[in-house]
């Protein structure tokens, strides 16, 4: 199922904005949180990462996520 652009930025500005509140978030949390999936959820961390909005901890990288820390 594809979904609307507008719905995607709108789920990864809410993910920035949560993680600037508490700081870091584990990626089952934004997955209850936003009805996600693990896939989807790494997909937006990652692409807030690469618009360095966020920065993702060391070691968890790309499949291996846990949690993501705003910067």
């Amino acid at each position: 199922m594809k979904v609307a652009r507008h719905i995607i930025e709108a789920r990864r500005e809410a993910i920035a904005k949560l993680l600037s509140k508490v700081g870091y978030v584990p990626v089952l949390e934004i997955c209850k949180q936003f009805n996600v999936s693990e896939a989807t959820a790494r997909r937006d961390l990652t692409e807030l990462e690469n618009l360095s909005l966020i920065h993702i901890s060391e070691p968890t990288r790309q499949a291996e996520i846990s949690y993501a820390v705003f910067c």
